[in-house]
């Protein structure tokens, strides 16, 4: 094992992510800074405000930026991309309405990230697009009531359409996000053709884009969790390296489970 003990933050630091060749170290904290370390070399290489006015609760490198492109997600609700190598924000993003928890990368789109939120959004955020507003993915309120709170999420390392999601509950839910774009797609050129269908409201989600996962011990429990007022909630979701399988780390009170998925795609 490998033990580093490093000093730079003046707050909790919340989040740690490395960046594709592993010998990067991003730190981010309640201090609203992030840090950049060589943890092999001990040493403490870019310290930066990103320009939250609160706790920074996720940091992720942009793939294919040369490590220079931070994203950074925090407890003012917004959404900040930054080039650490001048250190300046060049992005903010303040569409969420409630305390971003998670934001997530994919190596097949560089441009191309995630965030999950405390309002119940997953928001798509796309670097390229000149209106440098996010859109709506996934809108957990539209079937789970207005109290769901999104508080993780993971794109498939193997397969980038695959993201999956975590919230307050038992459930752990996986998304193909190709679905999702392609039934909205349909809709907008259905509804500009003038096609109009007995709904007017479309489906936020069309039959088969979810898939919901539960850890087996859960179901039987949840019960005696619902009487005792115990609130059961998907605190982090990761996959394996091949894409095959997904670990939930279940948290509620003295609750605590990992749930181990095997994918089958």
């Amino acid at each position: 094992p490998y033990l580093l003990c490093q000093q730079g933050h003046t707050g909790c630091v919340n989040c740690l992510e490395w960046n594709e060749r592993g010998d990067l170290l991003a730190s981010g904290s309640d201090d609203q800074h992030c840090i950049i370390w060589d943890p092999f070399k001990h040493k403490k290489l870019t310290t930066m405000h990103t320009g939250h006015a609160a706790n920074i609760f996720s940091v992720k490198f942009l793939p294919h930026s040369g490590d220079r492109i931070l994203v950074t997600g925090a407890a003012d609700t917004k959404v900040h991309v930054h080039d650490v190598s001048v250190k300046e924000t060049i992005h903010m993003f303040s569409d969420h309405t409630n305390r971003v928890k998670r934001i997530a990368t994919a190596p097949m789109w560089p441009n191309i990230f995630w965030s999950a939120a405390e309002d119940g959004i997953i928001r798509q955020y796309d670097l390229r697009e000149s209106s440098k507003r996010s859109e709506v993915l996934i809108d957990l309120t539209e079937y789970c009531g207005q109290l769901v709170e999104a508080k993780c999420l993971a794109v498939n390392p193997q397969n980038n359409n695959y993201l999956a999601v975590g919230a307050n509950g038992p459930f752990v839910r996986l998304y193909d996000m190709r679905m999702i774009h392609n039934h909205r797609k349909s809709a907008s050129q259905s509804t500009s053709a003038g096609v109009h269908t007995f709904c007017d409201r479309q489906k936020p989600i069309p039959d088969g884009a979810g898939q919901y996962y539960v850890a087996g011990h859960l179901p039987v429990k949840l019960p005696d969790y619902n009487n005792r007022l115990r609130v059961l909630v998907a605190t982090y979701v990761t996959f394996s390296p091949d894409g095959t399988e997904l670990l939930v780390n279940m948290g509620g009170e003295q609750v605590k489970a990992a749930l181990e998925v095997k994918l089958l795609f």
